[in-house]
């Protein structure tokens, strides 16, 4: 996003300076114009696509949305997904004794959605709505990339690498190098091993099912993932 509104309106702001900014007046989406105005942009702009490893999108969504900043009240919001692990809840109005409370800033305190249920809310998402949500729908659902023809797709992986290669070699942005993001260090397989270590081989293969496509398309394994996830617990 700070790299769009940066090319976009021709500055050098800030992440933070961005985001205040977007609060304010965000870039025009696709649903904000006509569909002829539609149709036009889809055929003559540069459309660029980011994927990622489904499972580290999940572990990055929960560790941001519901450990980090519980203040966002998805806790609260999602609190049913913990019927997958608390069946009971459901009927008795119960709380579940297998969840933990967080604090976030002075005394207020919040029921955890443990990774486990988000991990089986998540693989069964397809068909309950209530559990549903744009953070962690499949990618091929949102973007269309059996409708739209994209120039480009690029994996938040490398995403440094792959934006600079996009907005020079297919855009021809000249310049601005100060604008272009820094590679950081991949700390992927630590998420994976941290929050999926306690994910049955049963929810492991419903999350696949779930994302079958964004691994068919995207270029993704998760028979790799799972090497990954048996590797690190080994050197645990």
């Amino acid at each position: 996003m700070q790299l769009l509104y940066n090319l976009e309106l021709g500055t050098n702001m800030s992440r933070r300076e961005v985001r205040k900014f977007a609060r304010e007046k965000r870039l025009p989406i696709l649903s904000d114009f006509s569909e002829e105005d539609i149709w036009l942009r889809l055929a003559t702009y540069k459309k660029f696509l980011v994927a990622r490893n489904p499972l580290e999108r999940l572990a990055s969504v929960w560790s941001g949305f519901f450990v980090t900043y519980p203040v966002y009240g998805w806790n609260e919001k999602y609190s049913s997904m913990m019927e997958t692990i608390c069946p009971e809840m459901k009927t008795k109005k119960i709380t579940c004794n297998k969840t933990i409370e967080i604090k976030w800033k002075g005394n207020q305190t919040h029921q955890l959605v443990p990774f486990k249920a988000f991990a089986k809310a998540v693989a069964a998402s397809a068909n309950r709505t209530e559990f549903q949500n744009q953070h962690w729908k499949p990618i091929s659902e949102i973007c269309s990339p059996c409708q739209i023809h994209y120039d480009f797709v690029g994996h938040m992986e490398n995403l440094a690498e792959d934006l600079n290669t996009f907005f020079r070699h297919d855009v021809g942005v000249v310049g601005r190098d100060n604008i272009f993001p820094q590679r950081k260090p991949r700390i992927g397989d630590q998420m994976l091993h941290k929050d999926f270590q306690k994910v049955s081989i049963e929810d492991m293969n419903n999350l696949y099912e779930r994302y079958k496509d964004e691994y068919g398309f995207f270029g993704y394994s998760f028979e790799n993932d799972l090497q990954r996830l048996a590797k690190a617990s080994v050197r645990k």
